[in-house]
């Protein structure tokens, strides 16, 4: 029973008709390649709006992050850790904070925030901006053309 399963299977398999193997022309419209300009060119488009915008949410973390290191820095600095002091009065010691910790605990929030921000903001802003010069100048470099009175095409790719 199994032998006959394992046949059946064995002709079905060999009686599918393999696109794949044959001479490409079912998938040869649906395939990019260097030849199908307007397709090359809908595609670098979509890509350089996509790098841009990465590029704009790295400048902005990186300037939000930059502003609240920044802003957390100077709230460490105008409040400092808990210095308590102690006196003698009367008999007794006793202990006073000399201001509200709330300052010192924010500021080290925004501390940690900025390097959080500014990180991948860095990255962000380089990768954007490297892969949109990128696509920009292959956008700048591919051409297509038609000929005088329409007696040809060209097809032109500076790099």
């Amino acid at each position: 029973m199994k032998v006959l399963i394992v046949i059946m299977l064995l002709l079905l398999a060999g009686s599918i008709e393999l696109f794949a193997q044959g001479n490409g022309q079912y998938y040869q419209y649906n395939q990019p390649n260097e030849q199908n300009n307007q397709y090359n060119q809908q595609l670098y488009i979509r890509k350089v709006r996509s790098y841009t915008r990465m590029r704009n949410w790295g400048l902005g973390l990186l300037v939000g992050g930059g502003l609240a290191f920044t802003g957390g820095v100077l709230l460490v600095a105008s409040n400092p850790p808990v210095t308590n002091t102690s006196y003698y009065n009367n008999g007794y010691y006793s202990n006073t904070p000399t201001y509200d910790p709330a300052g010192y605990t924010t500021g080290i929030a925004f501390i940690e925030l900025g390097i959080v921000g500014v990180i991948p903001g860095i990255i962000f802003t380089a990768v954007g901006l490297r892969k949109t010069n990128y696509y920009k100048s292959k956008l700048s470099g591919l051409s297509f053309g038609m000929a005088p009175r329409g007696k040809g095409l060209s097809l032109t790719y500076t790099f």
